[in-house]
């Protein structure tokens, strides 16, 4: 349901998730936070890679 309200554009929401999925199909603007600040992502695909890369 909430996918579907973000989606339908009458609703707007900062979310924090795990579901790669879910973020590419509602996200519009992306952030990770680095090094105490927050870090914009031009997409989810740049978001996840810089976010692997960080990982390892």
């Amino acid at each position: 349901m909430l996918e579907a309200e973000l989606t339908r554009g009458e609703a707007g929401a900062l979310i924090v998730s795990h579901d790669r999925r879910f973020v590419e199909t509602v996200g519009n603007r992306f952030w990770r936070v680095q090094r105490g600040k927050l870090a914009d992502c031009d997409d989810p695909e740049a978001y996840f890679a810089e976010a692997m890369t960080a990982a390892v």
